[in-house]
C-alpha cells in the first residue's frame, strides 16, 4: 500500500480540525514549516552567481538563422531559374553569398557551442522537490490566497535559496492547496503535542507556539529535538519573540550608543535554557536568521 510522504493545506487544516488560514498564520512565524513542490534551479542565495543565456548572442543566434534560410532559400530559387521579379544573383554573387553563408553557419554553431556549455553548468544546479516557503510568501498566501511563484525558498537545512526556472514551465502562482507539509513533521508534532497532553498549538495569539507544538521532554527533563526541528524551532522562537515586541525582523533598530541592542533584549526574554541552552547556541540561531536574511538591521 502507498502512502503518501505529504499532506497538504486542506488535509491537514482536516486533520487538526483547525482552519487553514489558523495554520497559515503559524506558518508565518517558522513554527510549522509548509513546504511546496519546485523543479527548477535552485542556487546558494548568499550572493551565488551562475551562468546566464546572453540576450545579444540569443538574438544574433536569431539573425544568422534567418540569414542563413534566406540565403539559402535565394540559392536554390537560382538553381532552379525562379529568381523573383527584380531578384539577380549572378555567379560571383553566388560564389560570395556562399562565404558568407558558411561563415555564418560557423558563427552560429560556436554560439550554440557556447549555449550548450551554459545549458550544462546551469543544470549543475537542477532540483526536483520540496522546498519550504518563506515567511514572506507565507504571510502572502494568508492575506491575499495566493502569491506569484515566489524567487526566495528555504532549502530542506534551512538555507536561504534563489530560484531560476529550467526548461519546464513555472506553476504561475502558489495557492493554500499547493502548500504541503511532510508526515514526519505533523507526526513529530502531533506526538510532542500527544506527550504534553495538548492539541497541536496554531493559535497566533499563543505565546511561543513553536515550543508547545515541537518540544518533547525525556525523562531526565531535557528537551531534545532532531536537529532540523530544533534549529525550526530557535529560529521560530526569536521570531516570535521579535514580533511579540512589536519590531519588525528586517527592520530591527541599530544599538544606541553605549546602550545594549535589540539582539540582548530578545535574548534576555528567551533565556538560555530548553531550546538555547549552552552559551553559543543563541548567537548561533541569530547569526543563521541574518545569514538567510529573515531578520536584518534597518538602514
Amino acid at each position: 500500500m502507498f502512502e503518501s510522504t505529504t499532506l497538504n493545506l486542506p488535509e491537514l487544516a482536516a486533520r487538526w480540525g483547525k482552519t487553514q488560514r489558523q495554520i497559515l498564520e503559524h506558518a508565518a512565524s517558522m513554527a510549522l514549516p509548509l513546504c511546496f513542490n519546485f523543479d527548477g534551479l535552485v542556487i546558494d542565495g548568499r550572493g551565488q552567481r551562475i551562468m546566464q543565456f546572453d540576450a545579444d548572442h540569443k538574438r544574433e543566434h536569431e539573425t544568422l538563422t534567418a540569414f542563413i534560410y534566406e540565403s539559402e532559400s535565394k540559392m536554390q530559387r537560382r538553381i532552379s531559374g525562379m529568381l523573383r521579379d527584380g531578384e539577380s544573383l549572378t555567379t560571383p554573387q553566388a560564389i560570395e553569398l556562399r562565404k558568407e553563408i558558411t561563415a555564418a553557419q560557423e558563427k552560429k554553431k560556436a554560439i550554440e557551442d557556447l549555449f550548450d556549455v551554459v545549458t550544462r553548468e546551469r543544470q549543475k544546479y537542477h532540483y526536483r522537490g520540496l522546498l519550504i516557503a518563506t515567511p514572506e510568501t507565507v504571510d502572502k498566501i494568508n492575506r491575499l490566497g495566493f502569491d506569484g511563484h515566489p524567487i526566495w525558498a528555504l532549502s530542506l537545512d534551512m538555507k536561504r535559496v534563489r530560484l531560476e526556472p529550467a526548461a519546464t514551465p513555472w506553476k504561475d502562482r502558489l495557492e493554500p492547496a499547493d502548500m504541503l507539509v511532510t508526515v514526519a513533521d505533523v507526526v513529530a508534532i502531533e506526538t510532542a503535542a500527544k506527550a504534553r497532553q495538548t492539541a497541536p498549538a496554531i493559535d497566533a495569539a499563543a505565546p511561543a507556539p513553536v515550543v508547545a507544538a515541537l518540544v518533547t521532554t525525556n525523562d531526565q527533563g531535557d528537551t531534545p529535538l532532531l536537529p532540523i526541528q530544533r534549529a525550526r524551532a530557535q529560529d521560530a522562537a526569536i521570531l516570535g519573540e521579535i514580533r511579540r515586541q512589536g519590531l519588525n525582523p528586517l527592520e530591527l533598530p541599530k544599538n544606541a550608543a553605549g546602550k545594549k541592542g535589540v539582539k540582548h533584549g530578545i535574548r534576555a526574554a528567551i533565556g538560555n535554557s530548553g531550546l538555547f541552552t549552552g552559551t553559543t547556541v543563541f548567537n548561533k540561531a541569530w547569526e543563521r536568521l541574518t545569514g538567510n536574511s529573515e531578520i536584518a538591521i534597518k538602514g
